[in-house]
């Protein structure tokens, strides 16, 4: 990926548009005008800007499990052979 340099008039007007946009994102306003989060997150905080997090909407419904702390054994460290059981 090729480093863009923008103008600093571009740069003034992105950090313009999200500061007075009210409820967009660094990343919703970052694909408008086609360039990264990243370039415009760091206008923001060259700007003095504060960035908004979006939080998402609670969930509905039962919790889910969380599989990455469930008690299954991880693949390969499930059940060794008992004596006389083969190893194929």
């Amino acid at each position: 990926m090729t480093k863009e340099n923008y103008s600093e008039e571009f740069r003034r007007d992105a950090v313009e548009l999200y500061r007075d946009t009210d409820g967009a994102t660094g990343a919703g306003i970052a694909a408008d005008l086609g360039i990264s989060h990243g370039s415009l997150t760091t206008w923001l905080k060259n700007a003095g800007i504060p960035t908004r997090i979006s939080v998402p909407p609670p969930r509905r419904g039962p919790p889910r499990r969380d599989t990455a702390t469930s008690n299954r054994p991880a693949p390969g460290r499930g059940r060794t052979p008992a004596n006389g059981e083969n190893q194929a």
